[in-house]
């Protein structure tokens, strides 16, 4: 009996025990969740602080007459703190329905006696975050730090925020490709030089507040950002968007997948205007590749100068040299070199062979003179710089495919196949630097996309013009080449686009690609047309390739004429603006120039641009709460741009310079998301 007692007791004395823990406990959590948990989150909130990185604003880049390709925007996440011990309630109370009616007016969305009332519910239950935007531009950000309490700073004011950067092009796709970006792998100018835009980040100790906000603290440690430099391309608006133009009209025309177009100073190899286009599945042209660059393709017969060129300088043969090219077929093992489809020519000299872009012609002449010791002609290759890359700072550069006596794949064939451009692989820009050097008197010059950078102090860095070789060839072997290359447009395949006011000197290239044994399947082709203008004192040299047309192949129709409306265009330009810099009188020359079509117009606007520009218009801030189209005409592209985007326009931008033209009339009631073109000149 005692026992059980004994028992009993014990049980109910862990019993006891337990309860009496459990009633602490409870008592304890109700207490933390509904007493003490504003002071603990507070706690919390405050400690939750560390370093973290301030970035840096991302340097612009501009063409080389200054027009803005790329540039930074700046928005900002703001919130108010408002359990700020530094603002009094004084000053709250004083300003809370001024503050109000700013927010209103600039924000939206809320009427002033909404926003009151929560910013009094935040300050009564002190809450550390109260959202206002998300997505503020800088100067919306701007105002609103000058708006009632916030204008006391950011501790008595409690305005917190913070920034984040986000890249826009102005022009949009305009040399997209070729300005890149970073978005998931650095291409184009944006990753060849990101070092010297991005400039170096800062950082900042910083405090959590709440919704992944963090604000900055007070702390002498503290580094500040460095923003990057500003890049200044080799690249001409003007000569850029003729470019892109004139290629677009043609792959439309002629239903072609994709094509490239690169224009270059003869002189100095600065790249004035690229472009690359491909079709998608909707049918719609635009820049994903960077096919000028990065792709090697066999580029049929415009790599015959090079063959020719060889001969010339090894001594084998001239201009005036005959070949008999009857009948119209030559045949090199089980490679057969036909010109039958406009021949065949009979006996002709090497000029007009090369003119008529007879392939038994430069097969027949390699294979005699070489065919035996074909190392002497790839030897010359390697001489010319055919057979490496230009060592450009765009990653992504194709390398060349020129095998040599020996290699793996090396055949019978191959000297054949090679010296009419086939069973090889060169890019559209490595053709051009070839054919750049010829009109640059055998100077070889190496592209150049970067002219300079301009860091935020001012300072200067400047990328010199770079020669790769400063004698290919010889001086006779450039003549003789010359005069194959005019002779081409003068009485030759691109005798089309034989101009009456200026010489162009060019070759075409009709490469067939894609071989199937299936007869029925249509065949692929790249069309390429590759010269210089003026010919007799050249300033550009230009490539123009365009893959898989639907609806004709030959480069003499397909890449040849975009070559001509190019040419055409920038020598009116050269022409112009050598008249305005000996009369200084733009007025008169305008009237001179007539346009004979909308789109002449626009070039003609284009021509009239001058970089000497008057003093731009500063960008004055609207009134709070306008909700007009402001006047931006006299203001650069940026703080046009700016101002513009700011009132909830969409910007589409025409020429360069400062703004002259705005489509819709200052005053006008803003209608959010509504377009706007402004012209520049």
């Amino acid at each position: 009996m005692d026992v059980k007692k004994d028992i009993l007791w014990r049980v109910y004395l862990t019993f006891f025990v337990m309860v009496a823990f459990a009633a602490v406990v409870i008592s304890q959590t109700v207490n933390l969740q509904f007493f003490q948990a504003k002071k603990i989150k507070a706690d919390v909130v405050v400690k939750v602080a560390e370093y973290r990185t301030v970035e840096a604003n991302r340097g612009d880049i501009y063409s080389s007459d200054g027009s803005l390709m790329a540039t930074s925007m700046t928005f900002y996440l703001v919130g108010m703190d408002c359990s700020s011990k530094a603002m009094t309630e004084e000053n709250f109370q004083e300003n809370i329905g001024a503050l109000s009616d700013s927010l209103s007016a600039l924000l939206g969305g809320k009427t002033p006696n909404e926003f009151r009332r929560e910013l009094e519910h935040s300050r009564k239950t002190k809450k550390h975050w109260y959202k206002l935007h998300d997505a503020l531009t800088y100067s919306q950000f701007v105002r609103m730090k000058k708006f009632p309490l916030f204008n006391k700073g950011k501790y008595e004011g409690g305005l917190v925020y913070t920034r984040s950067i986000k890249r826009k092009r102005p022009y949009e796709m305009l040399a997209y490709r070729t300005i890149g970006n970073m978005d998931v792998k650095p291409i184009g100018i944006e990753g060849a030089y990101d070092f010297e835009l991005k400039g170096e980040d800062g950082w900042q100790y910083q405090r959590k507040i709440g919704e992944g906000v963090w604000v900055p603290m007070d702390d002498a440690s503290s580094i500040e950002p460095v923003d990057g430099g500003d890049i200044y391309t080799t690249i001409d608006m003007n000569i850029q968007d003729i470019a892109e133009t004139e290629l677009l009209k043609n792959m439309r025309k002629y239903e072609a997948d994709h094509g490239c177009i690169v224009v270059m100073e003869v002189s100095t190899g600065k790249i004035k205007g690229i472009a690359n286009l491909r079709q998608d599945s909707t049918g719609r042209y635009w820049e994903d590749v960077n096919y000028a660059v990065g792709s090697a393709v066999e580029p049929g017969s415009v790599f015959k100068l090079a063959s020719y060129m060889v001969g010339f300088e090894d001594g084998k043969y001239t201009v005036n040299t005959k070949v008999e090219t009857a009948p119209g077929v030559y045949m090199v093992y089980d490679l057969k070199a036909s010109d039958l489809d406009h021949g065949p020519y009979g006996l002709i000299d090497v000029k007009r062979a090369f003119e008529l872009s007879s392939n038994v012609g430069v097969v027949k002449l390699t294979q005699e003179n070489y065919g035996s010791n074909p190392q002497n002609f790839v030897n010359r290759l390697y001489k010319f710089g055919l057979t490496e890359p230009l060592g450009i700072r765009i990653e992504g550069e194709g390398k060349p495919v020129i095998r040599y006596p020996g290699d793996a794949g090396w055949s019978g064939v191959s000297l054949a196949s090679m010296s009419y451009g086939y069973g090889i692989k060169v890019t559209p820009l490595q053709l051009l630097s070839f054919y750049n050097a010829v009109a640059n008197n055998g100077k070889k010059m190496k592209p150049l996309f970067v002219e300079r950078i301009v860091d935020k102090n001012g300072n200067v860095k400047t990328f010199p013009i770079e020669v790769l070789n400063h004698a290919m060839c010889s001086k006779e072997t450039v003549r003789q080449a010359k005069i194959m290359l005019e002779a081409v447009v003068e009485n030759g395949t691109a005798k089309g686009i034989k101009s009456d006011k200026y010489k162009i000197a060019g070759k075409t290239g009709t490469a067939k690609y894609g071989y199937t044994r299936n007869k029925a399947e249509k065949s692929h082709y790249n069309s390429s047309f590759i010269g210089y203008f003026p010919a007799d004192n050249p300033k550009y040299s230009m490539v123009v390739m365009i893959t898989d047309p639907k609806k004709g192949y030959y480069a003499s129709e397909v890449a040849a004429p975009v070559f001509k409306a190019v040419s055409d265009r920038i020598f009116a330009t050269m022409i112009d603006t050598a008249k305005l810099k000996k009369t200084s009188a733009a007025p008169l020359i305008a009237e001179k120039l007539k346009p004979s079509s909308p789109e002449d117009e626009h070039v003609l606007s284009k021509k009239m641009a001058v970089k000497n520009v008057p003093n731009q218009k500063k960008i004055v801030t609207p009134a709070l709460g306008d909700t007009k189209v402001p006047d931006v005409t006299g203001m650069g592209l940026k703080d046009g741009v700016f101002l513009l985007e700011n009132m909830g326009l969409i910007v589409k931008v025409q020429g360069r310079g400062v703004i002259r033209k705005q489509s819709i009339l200052p005053g006008t009631q803003i209608i959010k998301g509504q377009e706007i073109i402004i012209e520049l000149i």
